[in-house]
Formats: C-alpha cells, structure tokens, sequence
C-alpha cells in the first residue's frame, strides 16, 4: 500500500490542483493579454503542430476556438514539412505548436516553416528554453517544472487549462469567474478515486474496452484511451461517438466495456441513446458525467471548461487498473518521456 500511495504517477496527478492554481496566478494574465492580441489580428484560422496528449488538446482546441471564437482549426501534419517538405499555406493563420518537452523535431520544424509564411507563432511547452519556444514568436508556460512520470497527467490539464485562458482573452466576454475556479474543480474531481479504483478492479478482468464522447467530451475520450493503453497495457479505443454508429459498432457485445465521458451539453442525450443500445448488446457500459447518477463523477463546470476536471477519473481509472492487472504504472513497457520524431 504504501509503494502505491507514493508511486510518481500517484502523486502528479494529486499535484494538479496545486499546479493549475500556480499557472492561474502566474502565467494566466499574460495569456490572457496574448489573447487580445491575437483578437485584434483579424486572424483567418489557427493551426495546431502536437503528438500524443498534446494531440489531444489540439482536438480540444478546435471545440474550444469553434465554439467561442467560431474560428476554424486544423490539426498540422509535421510531416508534411519535415518528411515532404510541403507545409499548406497559412499566411495569417495563427499556428501553435504544443509539446511539454519542446523537442520534437516535427513539431519545431512547423512553427520555423509557418515563421517564414509570416505567421504568428505561438509555443505552449513546460520548458521556455527548448527548442520549440526558440521556434516561436510567442510562449506559454505550462509551469509544471518538469514532469517525471511518463504518462502525461498536469501537462495535459495544464495545456487545457492555457488554451481556455488563450480563449477567453481572445473573447473577452464575460467574467472569468469560472476560469479562477478551474483548480478546485480539479480539487473535487480527485475526490474519484475509490470510484475509479472498483470500477478499475472490473475492468481488468475484461479484455478491451472503447471511450465514447462528443463535442467538448471527445478530446476527452481520447486522452483516458491513450492513458489506458500507455499506464495499464489495456486495449482502449476511443471514438467520437457519432463515427462509432459508423461501422465500429458492430463489435459490441457482451464480454466488452463502453467507457462514456459525458459532461453536461448538446451531446448528452445521443450519448444517452447510444448507452441505452450498447446495454440491450450486453455491453457493461461506465457512465462518466457531471451529476450524481453517473459510475464516475466529475465538478459541473461550463461544457467549454469541463474537459480539464473531467480528465482526472480517467488518469485514476488508469492508474489503479494498472495495478489490478499487476503493471508498473511508473515504467510503462516501450515508451519513454521524450518521443523525437521527424
């Protein structure tokens, strides 16, 4: 018990709240600024360079600037630039490249190729000396101070966290009260944890299981599945629910798990349907949602903030299911902290 109450992993993720506080009072009223900036700019779209959960929050973003900003975002793919040499064109755009190390190789050559378009370039990175904040014309400081678990747990809720502050300083419409509360949301979300531990216990005796969401809820869906795969070695896939009536559907059935992240928004009832035809296929489906009748719960928050507390059951989820199917949660197999690609 007490190895796993001071394992690294653990312990990040309790650290959230502190950290998203840290960044709040610190790096918060800049970003804010950078937002107004940005405002005036008369911008035509944004364009996201990430991998992994920074890819994750890229997904987020695109709800995020759509819905509040009604600007158009598109994910990059670095390898256009750094494999084929042909980034599209996107003078006036402003383009973001997220990564906590900075050091992938890709994501750096994007925001040097959209510098010589003339396009802003914007860095969001845990480390203002690294190669991708050289890159750009701007940086946001995530403030973690260095994250030592491998799987991405205060990096990602911090790179939400800075979106939404971006966000809200381009908009500039009303008051930021529920920013300012966002790390005791994240306080409450913590709470989970037994929760998360039993569920976990029924999950490991099965043998794969899909993470359903939509609208502000799918970049969720994708970030529990990656912290599944990578922290517990279990068969995750995520979809957004709507392309899951796609095709993937077809392979419910009974022996299965459907985890659905469903915080409070457009996208609740068709999540709503979709639950109640994957329980008559004999699926066992895990409710994740913001009121009390959910399997996990997470603090109501506005939909547009609500990914970053509704991200923490599922890094617990991972974390004890880990430990139910006897894994390491701090030295996954065949992954390190920094992933250079090209």
């Amino acid at each position: 018990m007490t190895e796993r109450r001071d394992a690294v992993l653990r312990r990040e993720i309790l650290r959230q709240p502190e950290l998203l506080d840290q960044f709040r009072t610190r790096e918060g009223p800049r970003v804010r600024a950078l937002g107004r900036s940005l405002a005036s700019r008369n911008l035509r779209g944004v364009l996201i360079a990430a991998r992994g959960s920074s890819d994750h929050a890229a997904v987020y973003a695109k709800y995020l600037f759509g819905a509040r900003l009604r600007v158009p975002v598109a994910l990059a793919a670095p390898s256009l630039v750094t494999r084929y040499g042909a980034l599209p064109r996107v003078e006036g755009w402003l383009v973001i490249g997220i990564s906590q190390s900075g050091a992938s190789p890709d994501i750096v050559a994007v925001l040097e190729e959209a510098q010589t378009q003339g396009c802003v370039a914007v860095a969001i990175t845990d480390h203002p000396d690294s190669p991708l904040a050289r890159a750009a014309n701007e940086v946001i400081e995530l403030r973690v101070g260095g994250e030592r678990s491998i799987a991405a747990t205060v990096t990602f809720t911090a790179t939400l966290q800075a979106l939404a502050y971006l966000a809200f300083g381009w908009s500039e419409s009303g008051a930021d009260t529920d920013l300012e509360t966002v790390p005791e949301r994240v306080r409450q979300a913590l709470e989970v944890e037994p929760q998360a531990a039993e569920l976990a216990a029924r999950l490991a005796a099965l043998p794969a299981c899909v993470v359903l969401g939509r609208g502000f809820g799918f970049p969720v869906a994708l970030e529990w599945a990656l912290k599944l795969k990578e922290v517990a070695s279990f068969w995750a896939e995520p979809y957004s629910a709507a392309d899951y009536r796609h095709g993937p559907i077809t392979l419910a059935s009974s022996g299965l798990a459907a985890l659905i992240v469903d915080p409070h928004g457009p996208g609740r009832s068709d999540l709503e349907d979709l639950r109640q035809e994957l329980t008559r296929r004999g699926v066992w489906t895990v409710r994740a949602a913001d009121d009390r009748f959910a399997d996990l719960t997470f603090p109501a928050s506005p939909e547009w903030l609500a990914p970053i507390p509704a991200t923490v059951p599922g890094q617990l989820l991972a974390l004890h299911l880990a430990w139910a199917r006897d894994r390491d949660p701090d030295h996954p197999e065949g992954i390190t902290k920094v992933t250079r690609t090209l």
